[in-house]
């Protein structure tokens, strides 16, 4: 069961402070995060994407309203709210809304639009006249890209016999599907616009700017697309073949904003200190886990540690085995321990099933430390900083761990080792340990002997 699920049992209304984090370069800091991990009765198994925006709303009781308007439904509404149109002039026949995310690190649009045809020539609205906002707006990626630099044909829409789509539809230009944490701007990004919205995905048609459905599916993170969009479809091609010079047109579309800066990375996610548990990654973290595994909001937590290593690289542990005996050493009795090399895991159902009971997530510092978003409640994270990255500047999962939790302030959930080489610290694993005893005991559950 995923840590974010299990608080929607136990929410409050609790503010989420700042918890200043400290790090050793030679041995190991503590910070406080997690992805929502906090223990409580069984919770209902509910699925879909409309039981994720009712997860985000809950969430959203449990973190200040400031953090709710970086992070949760506040940002959401206002993102739906606050709208400028690019038409201007008498007799517009179409509408054109660009939806801004306020505040936010750089101007970012999801872009609303009805009675359109879009090609590889760019937007085609009727009787739209570019307004003054449009001409002088900075605008982003995707709209540079599906509105060539912003400009809009007010003509009439010609025959669309060859390609006409009268639900609703999607167009994303992914930003990376090779690297876990950076797909998951993609992922965060998609979900906010749907909420936004208010759509249901059984109800939409995506079209993504891609090489082919092959190329986005290379990860086990890339199924997710073709799972979210099951019932609609995915249209997945190059912009100049998705959009020809013939185009197609649309009753009711969006643009999804570009995913790479995104609020896992923004306000600091990547490299600063994040104060805010974030309801909208904790719900999109919801839905993606429903798609990938339906049964696993029933796994439970157990005395169980998971050691990610790595193939190769710079940031590869000096010694697979050594490592492994430094955790197994650092476990109490009772407890287990599955080594995991993701590459060998090619499923994103089965990768969550590698740590959705686990108390326990040890691994060096990459993207398969994003799976600590689907640990049980109140489990520990021990991140290793070795190779070519250090600790410093690196908060990536330190900032996770606070964003996917609305209870981090209940405990230190985050360990970190950094300036040791690649090897495991037993001391970090030990403490961590202590504190997921703690946690258990706390929550009422049978603590290791």
């Amino acid at each position: 069961m995923t840590r974010y699920l299990a608080s929607l049992l136990l929410l409050g209304s609790v503010r989420v402070p700042h918890f200043p984090a400290t790090r050793s370069k030679t041995r190991i800091s503590s910070g406080l995060g997690t992805s929502v991990r906090q223990a409580g009765p069984p919770r209902s198994c509910e699925k879909g994407f409309m039981a994720s925006v009712a997860a985000m709303h809950k969430h959203d009781k449990s973190i200040s309203p400031e953090c709710s308007q970086t992070h949760g439904v506040k940002m959401v509404n206002a993102l739906r709210e606050t709208t400028n149109s690019a038409c201007a002039g008498e007799g517009v026949q179409s509408t054109v809304l660009y939806h801004e995310r306020k505040p936010f690190d750089t101007p970012r649009y999801a872009v609303e639009m009805k009675n359109v045809r879009i090609s590889r020539a760019g937007v085609q609205a009727p009787g739209c006249q570019t307004s003054a906002w449009l001409q002088s707006a900075k605008l982003g990626v995707t709209e540079r890209a599906v509105f060539k630099d912003g400009d809009i044909n007010g003509a009439a829409l010609p025959d669309c016999t060859a390609c006409s789509v009268r639900h609703k539809a999607l167009i994303q230009l992914p930003w990376d599907y090779n690297n876990f944490y950076e797909w998951y701007g993609d992922w965060v990004t998609l979900w906010e616009t749907l909420a936004m919205l208010q759509w249901d995905p059984d109800d939409v048609e995506a079209f993504l700017d891609a090489p082919s459905l092959e190329k986005l599916r290379k990860r086990p993170f890339g199924e997710a697309w073709s799972m979210a969009f099951k019932k609609r479809g995915v249209r997945v091609a190059p912009r100049d073949v998705l959009f020809d010079s013939v185009g197609c047109c649309f009753s009711h579309v969006a643009t999804v904003p570009h995913g790479g800066l995104s609020t896992l990375t923004a306000l600091g996610g990547r490299g600063g200190r994040v104060q805010c548990a974030s309801p909208t990654i904790m719900a999109s973290a919801k839905y993606l886990e429903d798609l990938a595994d339906p049964n696993a909001c029933k796994a439970r937590p157990a005395n169980r540690a998971t050691l990610l290593v790595r193939e190769g690289g710079a940031r590869a542990f000096d010694d697979d085995a050594e490592a492994e005996r430094a955790v197994r050493k650092a476990l109490p009795a009772g407890w287990t321990l599955e080594v995991v090399k993701l590459a060998e895991v090619h499923t994103l159902a089965a990768q969550i099933a590698k740590v959705s009971s686990s108390r326990l997530l040890v691994g060096v510092h990459g993207a398969g430390m994003m799976l600590g978003l689907f640990l049980p409640p109140k489990a520990q994270v021990v991140e290793i900083f070795c190779g070519d990255r250090s600790g410093w500047g690196n908060h990536h999962y330190m900032n996770l761990e606070t964003m996917a939790d609305t209870k981090a302030s209940e405990g230190k959930l985050y360990h970190s080792s950094d300036g040791g080489g690649c090897r495991v610290d037993a001391s970090a694993v030990e403490q961590a340990v202590e504190q997921a005893i703690g946690g258990a005991i706390q929550s009422g559950a049978e603590p290791a002997q």
